[in-house]
Order: C-alpha cells, then structure tokens, then sequence
C-alpha cells in the first residue's frame, strides 16, 4: 500500500516510478531536506508577521475584554480552526476504521473458507 509519502515522491519524479525513499547521490533523504527547508520558512514568514502585526488590539467577548497582539489573537484562531477540523474529523475516522475492520474480517473469513475448500476431497476424483 503506498503511504502519502511515495504518492508524493512519485509526482516531484514525474513519470519515473521511485522503488524507495528519494535520495541523492551521497544518501541524503531529499523529502526529508525539502520538508525541513519548507517549515523553516514557514516559521520564518510567520515570525516577520508576527514581528510587523504586534499592535494590540482588543477583544472584547461576552464576558469581558482582553488586549493582546494582533499576531497572537491569529495565532489562537487559526490553532482554534485546526483544533475544529481535527474534532470534526473524529467521527468520520471513526466510521472509517471500524468498516475497515469489518471488511478485513470479513477477508479473512472468506480467506478461511477458500483453503477449507481446497482441502475437501473431490467425489469422482480420478
């Protein structure tokens, strides 16, 4: 079964079909190289927004106010979104495991069956 990383290796190869983890020449693990350079500079840009949106501002909510910078009160939304999808994702995943588990039960018995099959005598067996 291939995992998201092969999924992605295949598409950077193009046509080339990969039978392993992506390296270059001296072994280094590109994915691995691409993924630390992409989250650097992603902290990178988050800490120069942070850095140009510190003005406070207030909010105020239904049972009181608080002032803090614009760049936290983002960060706390956009961590409250992804803290919301990951719940809302709960249930599906749920669902999702458990027909899977049915469906590899339901394999194997027939699996079972199958062999039980194999070991009957025919009746006018030559």
């Amino acid at each position: 079964m291939l995992g998201w990383r092969w999924v992605l290796e295949i598409r950077i190869c193009g046509p080339l079909i990969v039978s392993g983890p992506l390296k270059d020449s001296e072994g280094v693990d590109v994915m691995r190289l691409l993924a630390l350079m992409c989250s650097l500079i992603l902290v990178a840009v988050f800490a120069v927004l942070a850095w140009q949106n510190a003005t406070p501002v207030q909010l105020v909510y239904p049972g009181g106010a608080a002032t803090l910078p614009l760049a936290v009160l983002v960060f706390l939304v956009l961590s409250a979104g992804w803290v919301l999808g990951v719940v809302t994702m709960v249930v599906p995943w749920a669902r999702q495991r458990m027909r899977l588990r049915k469906l590899a039960k339901r394999y194997r018995l027939a699996e079972q069956e199958i062999a039980n099959l194999r070991d009957i005598p025919l009746k006018n067996a030559l």
